[in-house]
């Protein structure tokens, strides 16, 4: 007679482990880890997130900063431009306006405003209708023009634009101070 074995609705830790023993290890193993890693993950994320992005903003900025240089490079050359001073000086805004053309189509830039020595916009190349505001009233970069400093930074924008680099250079015949060349990237 043989005996029979009760079946039971559940199985002993060895008998589990001699019919499944690597996949129970596996598993065990993964809860483990994953109990860990979530207990830790504020951490981990702090170092790996503060690696990732420490590298990527360092990179941002040096790009930043090359453009602001480029651009208050741009911005000198123009405002060294007798063209341009001559036009300043005679208030002529046809004449700035194809003058900042050229020079935009010549260098491959946009975003070139002229002011007279208060700050009114003479010329503007992106929207060449909008002129006659003041940024010098308008920006605090535009208050360091109207000192007769050159500027370069990053300024919150206007309108659609929330942000933009923005370089400016004095303009000036002999001694006198007639006005602002801007350079902007958006």
């Amino acid at each position: 007679m043989r005996v029979r074995r009760a079946v039971h609705p559940f199985f002993s830790v060895s008998d589990l482990l001699r019919e499944h023993g690597r996949t129970v290890i596996f598993f065990f193993v993964v809860v483990v880890v994953l109990s860990v890693l979530s207990f830790n993950v504020d951490r981990i994320v702090r170092v790996l997130g503060g690696w990732a992005s420490s590298s990527a903003f360092t990179q941002a900025e040096q790009d930043i900063l090359e453009r602001e240089a480029y651009l208050l490079r741009q911005s000198q050359e123009l405002a060294a431009n007798t063209d341009i001073l001559s036009a300043v000086e005679s208030r002529d805004d046809f004449r700035l306006l194809a003058v900042g053309t050229k020079e935009s189509r010549r260098r491959s830039v946009e975003g070139v405003v002229i002011t007279d020595s208060e700050g009114f916009v003479l010329s503007r190349t992106r929207v060449p209708t909008k002129n006659a505001d003041n940024v010098f009233l308008t920006t605090l970069w535009g208050r360091y023009l109207a000192a007769g400093n050159e500027i370069s930074t990053l300024s919150s924008g206007v309108g659609n634009v929330t942000l933009s680099i923005v370089a400016g250079a004095p303009l000036y015949r002999d001694t006198e101070y007639i006005g602002s060349v801007i350079r902007t990237i958006f």
